[in-house]
């Protein structure tokens, strides 16, 4: 099975340039939007990771304080711990440290004078990291705004991968806890399922071959109220597709921020005579909406569903696509 990975850039601390592959080590450069730049992970447990390079599939490694890139094997030297270690105004990580899984007080750490290596890590500027998605721009990705630098949207970029084999585990793994990216391997159908739930930092990605999803009703917080909207959502490659039921509403997001739509075909097979009798304002593709001031759910009033970016997506067949209220 194969799904589009998610690569990132290693921004370094407040400088304009990332971490790129240069042979069998790594260096800096300005943004190319070349391969050697492009990074993905293989998580390996909680917060540790191989850093690996898209252009040559080379993992960061490891040895006493020097630090290569080399074929991946499996060895401690190429486990780095991911940590957040600074966060954005609106209280998301923007800065990461990266220290080695077998000595955490070793950071990876960048000198003008001497390139990279391992270091006792200090705090200096230099030895933090963002983790900028490839692909991602717009608000809902590292930006500036007018109350200064947000972090980028990463979704379920630190956790563990699953496939979802199974419409059950799909519906079971995208209500879980904590960050996941969540593969379909399986067109689902949820024509049956009421208010399904996806909680923070999801990524949910469909694969080459199976990537629908038929009538959901995903939304990002708890219908009843009982905890915090959900953010730092992503979903990509998908087919989501209205066939059965014309006033669900396929996606919704309340006062939710950090969310990332990118390479989904939206669509609707459901017949409406555009005759304004009640068929047209039924059911959305998405809906964004911040909730009203005396609104019962007290604790989604004091968020705001900020930060989004649509990408490379498509909106057929309904009368209202991607609608926000207040």
């Amino acid at each position: 099975m194969s799904y589009p990975l998610q690569y990132f850039r290693l921004a370094i601390g407040n400088t304009d340039c990332n971490v790129i592959a240069s042979s069998s080590s790594i260096s800096v450069s300005r943004n190319t939007g070349k391969p050697i730049e492009k990074w993905y992970l293989n998580y390996m447990k909680e917060n540790v990771f191989q850093i690996v390079n898209a252009s040559n599939n080379k993992a960061i490694t490891s040895s006493e304080n020097s630090v290569t890139l080399s074929d991946i094997n499996n060895s401690e030297s190429q486990n780095f711990k991911i940590e957040g270690i600074e966060k954005d105004y609106e209280g998301y990580y923007l800065y990461y440290k990266i220290t080695s899984d077998s000595d955490s007080s070793k950071a990876l750490t960048y000198s003008v004078d001497s390139g990279f290596s391992l270091e006792e890590y200090s705090g200096d500027i230099l030895q933090k990291y963002k983790l900028n998605l490839d692909g991602l721009e717009g608000f809902a990705a590292n930006c500036t705004t007018t109350l200064g630098e947000k972090a980028g949207t990463i979704g379920g970029l630190l956790g563990p991968t699953i496939i979802g084999n199974t419409m059950q585990e799909f519906m079971k793994e995208r209500n879980s806890e904590g960050p996941k990216t969540i593969v379909l391997n399986v067109n689902v159908d949820m024509k049956m399922e009421k208010n399904t739930r996806v909680r923070d930092y999801k990524t949910i990605v469909g694969s080459y071959k199976y990537k629908t999803i038929y009538d959901c009703r995903i939304r990002s917080n708890d219908e009843l109220g009982r905890d915090n909207p959900s953010d730092n959502i992503i979903f990509r490659n998908l087919d989501i597709q209205a066939r059965e039921d014309g006033s669900r509403t396929l996606l919704s997001f309340y006062s939710s921020p950090n969310i990332w739509f990118d390479h989904i075909n939206f669509n609707s097979t459901i017949q409406y005579d555009r005759k304004i009798n009640g068929q047209d304002n039924e059911g959305k593709f998405v809906w964004v909406n911040t909730l009203f001031a005396n609104c019962p759910d007290s604790k989604d009033i004091d968020r705001t569903p900020d930060y989004y970016t649509v990408s490379y997506c498509k909106f057929t067949n309904k009368y209202w696509c991607f609608r926000n209220s207040k």
